[in-house]
């Protein structure tokens, strides 16, 4: 992915820290993600993919060509990165995919109620518009 930055970089003809500027990402960042001391987080590749008006999955190296968008948006390509680099979320989706649907939404019922009981400021919609 450093590299498909620097190419980005060499073909806008601007330097880390007109990115760095621009994006509100600190240069320490870039400096640790070159060394390969940490990974770039999924905000900070969206602002990256922003700035270079490509897509996040070009930026990664998944794209083969920066034209066109497999996603529908940039939040659902994030989720699926977030989805590929995380096994926890990995997992729950392979067991949403392979349990029955009744069981799995009383899983998924527990586990919002628990969130909400944690969090009651948040008012995410967690039904996607559907009752249940």
């Amino acid at each position: 992915m450093w590299e498909i930055f620097e190419e980005l970089l060499r073909r806008d003809g601007v330097s880390i820290a007109d990115v760095s500027r621009a994006t509100g990402i600190n240069q320490s960042v870039f400096s640790n993600w070159k060394r390969r001391n940490s990974k770039i987080s999924a905000e900070n590749a969206k602002k990256i993919a922003e700035y270079f008006n490509v897509t996040v999955g070009f930026l990664f190296g998944t794209k083969e060509d920066e034209g066109t968008k497999y996603y529908q948006d940039v939040v659902s390509e994030l989720l699926a990165q977030q989805m590929y680099e995380d096994p926890q979320l990995h997992a729950l989706f392979h067991v949403k995919r392979n349990i029955d649907s009744d069981k799995f939404k009383t899983f998924y019922n527990m586990l919002v109620a628990y969130y909400k009981s944690e969090h009651p400021e948040d008012d995410y919609d967690f039904d996607g518009g559907e009752s249940t």
